[in-house]
C-alpha cells in the first residue's frame, strides 16, 4: 500500500511530459563506411555509388541537424530561421552571420574550406543519381569516360575521402573555437561541452 501511494504522488507532480526524438545522422556515416569497406574489399563499382551517396547524405543530414540545434537550441538565437527548404552551404552562411553579430571569433578560412569541398562532394553525388550517364567509350585506339563514370576509381575516391576529412576537421575546429568561448562566459544558458562534441563530425 506504501508503495502505491508513493508512485501515486510522484506521478501527481508533473501536469504534462512531452519528449522529441530524431533520426540520428550517424546512421548515414555507417552505412558510408559499409559500402567503403565492401568497395575495399569487392572493387565493386556498385559499392562505390552507394559509398558517394552516403557519404554526402550524412554531410547534408549532420549539418540540417545539428545548425538547427545550435542555433535553436545550444546558442539560444531567436534571430535567425532556417529556411526548410535551404541547402547547407545556405544555412552555413547564415551560421557564420550568426556567429560575426554574436562576436564570437573563428577563421573564416575554415567555413570557406567547408563550403568548397562540400561543393565538390555534392556535384560528384549529384552526377551520380541525377541521370548524368556513367559510361567508357571505345572509339579506334581511344577510351573515354563520362565525368561520372571519372568519378568510380579508388584515386578519385580516396582524393574525395581527403575532401571530407577536410570539412571534418574545419568544422570541427570552428566548434571547439565556440566551445572555448561559451567555457568563459558559462552560464545555465549556455551549452555543455559534450554539446559541442556531439555536433562534430566523425572522420573518414
Amino acid at each position: 500500500m506504501k508503495i502505491n501511494k508513493t508512485l501515486k504522488e510522484t506521478i501527481g507532480i508533473t501536469d504534462e511530459v512531452s519528449a522529441t526524438t530524431m533520426l540520428s545522422p550517424e546512421i548515414y556515416y555507417e552505412k558510408f563506411l559499409e559500402h567503403k569497406n565492401n568497395y575495399f574489399k569487392l572493387e565493386d563499382e556498385r559499392e562505390l555509388v552507394f559509398s558517394y551517396i552516403f557519404l554526402h547524405i550524412y554531410f547534408e543530414v549532420h549539418f540540417h541537424y545539428y545548425l538547427w540545434l545550435l542555433v535553436g537550441g545550444g546558442l539560444g538565437s531567436k534571430n535567425i530561421n532556417f529556411d526548410k527548404k535551404a541547402y547547407p552551404i545556405q544555412k552555413l552562411n547564415k551560421f557564420e552571420i550568426f556567429l560575426e553579430e554574436k562576436n564570437f571569433s573563428y577563421e573564416t578560412s575554415d567555413f570557406k574550406e567547408v563550403r568548397e569541398n562540400l561543393r565538390l562532394i555534392t556535384n560528384i553525388r549529384n552526377h551520380l543519381i541525377h541521370g548524368h550517364p556513367v559510361t567508357k567509350t571505345y572509339k579506334n585506339d581511344t577510351v573515354s569516360v563520362s565525368n561520372a563514370k571519372s568519378f568510380l576509381t579508388r584515386q578519385k575516391f580516396n582524393e574525395t575521402t581527403t575532401k571530407a576529412n577536410t570539412i571534418a576537421n574545419a568544422w570541427n575546429k570552428i566548434l571547439s573555437s565556440i566551445q572555448r568561448q561559451t567555457d568563459l562566459l558559462r552560464s545555465n544558458s549556455m551549452p555543455n561541452p559534450s554539446f559541442f562534441d556531439e555536433c562534430k563530425f566523425k572522420v573518414f
